[in-house]
């Protein structure tokens, strides 16, 4: 399986130390693939962000297991470091549990389709910067379609995270290059639901390289487009177990 998600790692993307609601994906982008691992994955992440206000440095632990041929339980505890003037803070941040069920197969002109719920619980401290400080629940519609080289995956759900309620919408493409090569670019926002917040968006553009069957690398580098306006880089390292 393709690892996909962080963005809404707000942790990955520094959003945590700037206390936004977050959705989680596995990395490194935001949009989740549809298909479901044929065996235990392990997939480390390391995620750097900056902007004005600091710092924001997190290592994600991605364990990934098979439930059956249509279903995959992820679980995604993580370290993470938060520099914001003279202060800095490292130690446990935020773990995400998600699992996600496949719907429909891609055959013929029909997408592949995947529904996936998740919950965060907040294992980091929120007074250092390091975690929110609170549950936050989100579900997401994943579909999936290869067209020749390119596949292009899109994704919508609904998320809560405290008093707030959001729309997470993401759409990556991505273009196979030879036997081991995919590059990808990927647009990914919060649109807010029940307050007026501020609404969170970001480009990125990814690579990833398949090392030996079963052992993937992957980068991704992007940049906030509202609030901070902080740019970030995240690099992954997945093995299939």
């Amino acid at each position: 399986m393709t690892p996909r998600r962080a963005l809404s790692w707000l942790i990955a993307s520094g959003a945590v130390a700037a206390a936004s609601p977050v959705w989680c994906d596995s990395p490194p982008y935001d949009t989740s693939d549809p298909s479901i691992a044929t065996r235990p994955e392990l997939t480390a992440m390391v995620g750097l962000s900056h902007d004005e206000a600091g710092r924001f440095a997190n290592l994600v632990l991605e364990f990934s297991v098979p439930l059956n041929i249509r279903a995959e339980l992820d679980i995604s505890p993580s370290l993470a470091s938060a520099q914001r003037g003279g202060a800095r803070h490292a130690g446990l941040g935020d773990t995400e549990v998600s699992v996600r069920v496949l719907a429909f197969e891609e055959s013929g002109d029909r997408p592949a389709l995947a529904v996936e719920p998740s919950v965060v619980l907040p294992t980091g401290r929120r007074l250092t910067g390091l975690g929110e400080g609170l549950v936050q629940e989100a579900i997401s519609l994943i579909a999936s379609k290869g067209l020749g080289p390119y596949r292009v995956t899109a994704q919508v759900g609904y998320a809560h995270s405290g008093g707030d309620d959001f729309a997470p919408v993401s759409l990556l493409v991505e273009r196979s290059i030879g036997a081991r090569w995919r590059f990808g670019a990927e647009v990914a926002s919060e649109q807010p639901l029940r307050r007026r917040c501020a609404r969170r968006s970001q480009v990125d553009f990814g690579a990833a390289f398949e090392v030996r069957d079963g052992l993937t690398l992957h980068a991704v580098v992007g940049r906030n487009l509202d609030g901070d306006h902080a740019a970030f880089g995240r690099l992954a390292l997945t093995v299939e177990l």
